[in-house]
């Protein structure tokens, strides 16, 4: 009987945990969905503020300083501020925009890239629910990248658009893609092009020239122990 009793308590442990994590991961989308409203009311009217970044962060960057740009990816729930901090890089990974904990954490851009770097390369939680980098390993399908050609990743003075030219499955930590933080050099950017086309689950829709600046996403794939999904878009224009 008590190990009966035991069990009962321990079910109804786990389903407390469980609606309590549901009930967290509601609150920060909602948080999220919040920022994203503050930017959107800020997209209209005079595009830079005095102190010279675009209006619509200006507001947010005077609240938190690590902020760094913005993602946005066209109809899926991507639509969240991206943070940088050099000396801790991963700082936001359970971390909210306004400093609190976060399951989700925020992106962040990683170790030895900046936000003009020549391949910006940006981390985030694949979430169930789609926020963050929850929907990217969708474009895993040729069909969904076709679907969803573009993502936007602005600085805080620059909107930027990237066409998406890859997506395919790694590990946490190989040198291709994590370790190509600087294609300044025009072979150092077609060896990373080269692996790219290698690595890629579709055709290449386009091959960038050298000097174009690249964008790399990655989030957990769940393919395997320290599995990720990664997909790269090149500039726009």
């Amino acid at each position: 009987q008590l190990a009966l009793v035991i069990c009962i308590l321990g079910f109804f442990f786990a389903g407390g945990k469980a609606a309590k994590g549901v009930l967290r991961t509601r609150w920060e989308r909602e948080a999220g969905l919040a920022l994203a409203q503050q930017v959107q009311e800020h997209s209209t009217g005079e595009k830079y503020a005095p102190s010279g970044l675009l209006m619509k962060y200006d507001a947010l960057y005077r609240q938190n300083q690590d902020l760094a740009g913005w993602l946005s990816i066209p109809g899926t729930a991507t639509d969240c501020p991206v943070m940088n901090t050099p000396d801790d890089p991963e700082k936001y990974l359970r971390m909210a925009f306004d400093g609190s904990y976060a399951i989700s954490g925020s992106l962040f851009i990683g170790e030895g890239c900046t936000p003009d770097g020549s391949n910006v390369i940006l981390f985030g939680h694949n979430m169930k629910n789609g926020t963050m980098l929850g929907t990217l390993p969708q474009y895993a399908r040729e069909d969904y990248a076709k679907e969803h050609p573009v993502f936007h990743l602005d600085t805080l003075t620059q909107e930027r658009e990237y066409q998406v030219i890859a997506a395919f499955f790694c590990t946490a930590g190989e040198k291709f893609p994590y370790g190509y933080t600087d294609l300044t050099q025009p072979e150092v950017f077609e060896e990373f092009l080269d692996q790219a086309e290698k690595r890629a689950l579709w055709s290449m829709p386009r091959r960038p020239q050298p000097g174009t600046r690249l964008a790399t996403l990655s989030t957990c794939s769940y393919q395997g122990e320290e599995g990720r999904f990664v997909v790269i878009g090149a500039e726009a224009g």
